[in-house]
């Protein structure tokens, strides 16, 4: 219950914080808050993978700062490496915990941290220059659908997703999360111009897909911490623990949901 309740003010804070970002900062201020969260989630990751030496901590750090400036020139190149990751990833989640050894190699640990989280931050942030309210839309809907399937699969859930992975997670809580996280972005597809019901239903899917995608970045982020044996990637947020833990569903639904919007010609 306590945590529950951390939980659902720190869940509050963030949620002013978002509106406020994405439709009052500039730009350029909103994509240096990112890169500070971008930042903090890096160095949960190496937190994850257990690089202990704080002499390569930063050092592996200002590489990553050097490689989030080269994925923002090359954002598209980054975003599509980005969708090749997850289509592996997909398959990853469904391989025995005997068969992922490979995974604690920590050069390859750190290679997947870099490419789970730099196209995270370059596509948040060009969605943010392109169309606020597509940003926004995201947003509100995975962040629903995670908090949704939290509540509701801690109260309700009886059949285990996948237990191996992440035992707490249910089917019953993916099922609640996303009728909250669908009823949530479609709050926000309201405000877009010429809509219609052939288009509300196409959202209605798009946000589906969305979601199960999210789902994708959570449970591999989970993945990863059973290889690692680690509960959480820190303690920064109350109820929620690190802002890994956090932003771990947008990792896998932003940079394909921006390389979405530019196929289906959203952003015109």
């Amino acid at each position: 219950m306590v945590k529950d309740k951390a939980r659902i003010k720190t869940g509050l804070i963030l949620g002013i914080l978002a509106i406020i970002s994405v439709f009052y900062f500039p730009n350029k201020l909103f994509a240096l808050l990112c890169w500070l969260i971008i930042t903090v989630a890096f160095w949960e990751w190496l937190f994850l993978i257990q690089i202990k030496t704080f002499f390569y901590r930063a050092l592996c750090l200002i590489l990553f700062w050097v490689l989030l400036a080269v994925g923002d020139h090359y954002f598209m190149l980054t975003l599509r490496v980005a969708a090749y990751f997850w289509l592996i990833a997909l398959v990853l989640i469904f391989v025995p915990k005997g068969g992922l050894g490979f995974l604690k190699n920590k050069v390859l640990a750190l290679i997947i941290g870099v490419i789970v989280l730099v196209p995270t931050w370059v596509a948040v942030v060009e969605l943010h220059d392109r169309n606020h309210l597509l940003l926004f839309y995201l947003v509100m809907t995975v962040c629903f659908a995670d908090t949704a399937a939290y509540f509701i699969g801690s109260r309700y859930g009886k059949h285990k997703l996948m237990p191996s992975i992440s035992p707490k997670k249910s089917i019953e809580g993916l099922v609640g999360g996303l009728v909250v996280g669908v009823l949530a972005g479609l709050l926000e597809v309201l405000f877009m111009p010429d809509l219609n019901a052939h288009k509300i239903l196409a959202w209605t899917l798009l946000s589906i897909m969305l979601i199960m995608i999210s789902v994708l970045g959570d449970l591999f982020e989970s993945l990863m911490k059973r290889l690692y044996n680690t509960k959480d990637s820190g303690s920064f947020l109350p109820g929620h623990g690190g802002f890994l833990d956090r932003i771990d569903s947008l990792t896998s639904a932003l940079p394909i949901f921006f390389l979405l919007c530019q196929h289906l010609h959203l952003f015109y």
